[in-house]
């Protein structure tokens, strides 16, 4: 760890000293049972499904409430699980900077529904939402948690990047009126990293924005998208386009239309190189540079693989997250 590192960590923990973790009540009234001492807490409950769970890693040398990280793993929505990321906790561990690492339930869980008739919440919004409920959550309970709520990065890679995405790139989503205390928690953030993610996850981007120099790509192609996605039975061309529930679901999850000037840096990367449209193409990473620029956002995008396009980050992940962390 470089001394400039560690000094960006002191100052953002500075003055902060607090009682251990047990001693503080949550945001609810009730303790969340965490015994003291423990640099590595598993599977905190952050709702009531079996896969709505998260684990908290501290750093071990400083008693403070700490800069923090929320971590989304990767899977398509179909899978991965937080165990994947222990590495890279341990990592921003070994920082100075504490570390969630969140489930979430699957885009496919559950019986399929065609059309989004029946609950307009399933399928890839499913997950999505729990990935904003975590986040929510934890800053309701960042006294409790020893956790700094105004000093929070998002990261994620493939499906968590995009997760992150959509969370960090969306205007203000606390209810402030909610009889929920959670619901009333900020969903707004200082800085979001996202390595190989989507451009959007509203697959008509990829026809009309992010592959267009691919005049024979067609969602037909990777008809289980639609489908996962957006929890249908199958993919129906017709009905992507014209069904209006599923207009609107496109639109809800379409986090590139949602990048705004008031939307914090972003970090975002492509390990692939060009070749056929993919999920990871690199081509994701350009359609989110070109929005982010319209809009005025600052951000770093590196695609090593594919010089073509003249994406080299300007920081690494971690100088990005120091910074982000010294309100820079």
């Amino acid at each position: 760890m470089s001394l400039s590192f560690f000094r960006i960590l002191l100052l953002a923990c500075a003055g902060l000293l607090h009682l251990p973790v047990e001693a503080q009540v949550s945001c609810t009234g009730k303790s969340l049972g965490l015994a003291p001492g423990k640099s590595v807490y598993k599977d905190i409950a952050y709702d009531g499904d079996v896969r709505t769970k998260f684990d908290l890693y501290y750093p071990a040398a400083v008693r403070a409430n700490y800069p923090l990280v929320v971590l989304y793993h990767e899977g398509a929505f179909l899978y991965g699980d937080k165990s994947g990321y222990a590495s890279t906790a341990l990592d921003y561990q070994a920082w100075g900077v504490a570390v969630a690492v969140v489930n979430y339930r699957y885009a496919n869980a559950g019986t399929k529904n065609p059309n989004l008739e029946a609950d307009p919440e399933k399928g890839v919004l499913r997950s999505l939402r729990d990935g904003q409920r975590a986040l929510q959550f934890i800053r309701c309970h960042a006294a409790a948690l020893k956790i700094q709520p105004a000093n929070i990065v998002l990261q994620g890679r493939s499906a968590g990047a995009s997760m992150a995405l959509w969370i960090g790139l969306q205007s203000e989503q606390a209810q402030p009126k909610s009889a929920d205390p959670v619901a009333r928690q900020s969903t707004r953030v200082r800085g979001i990293v996202a390595s190989v993610p989507q451009a959007s996850l509203d697959g008509s981007v990829w026809e009309k924005l992010v592959f267009k120099a691919y005049p024979y790509f067609s969602l037909d192609h990777m008809a289980d998208f639609g489908a996962i996605l957006y929890d249908l039975r199958r993919f129906d061309r017709y009905k992507f386009y014209n069904d209006a529930r599923i207009i609107s679901y496109r639109k809800r999850v379409n986090y590139l239309d949602q990048l705004s000037a008031d939307d914090p840096e972003l970090w975002v990367d492509s390990d692939e190189a060009v070749g056929p449209p993919s999920p990871h193409h690199p081509y994701h990473v350009l359609e989110l540079k070109k929005r982010a620029d319209a809009v005025r956002v600052k951000g770093s995008y590196a695609t090593p693989k594919a010089p073509e396009l003249k994406l080299q980050a300007k920081e690494t992940v971690k100088a990005f997250v120091a910074r982000k962390f010294q309100g820079r």
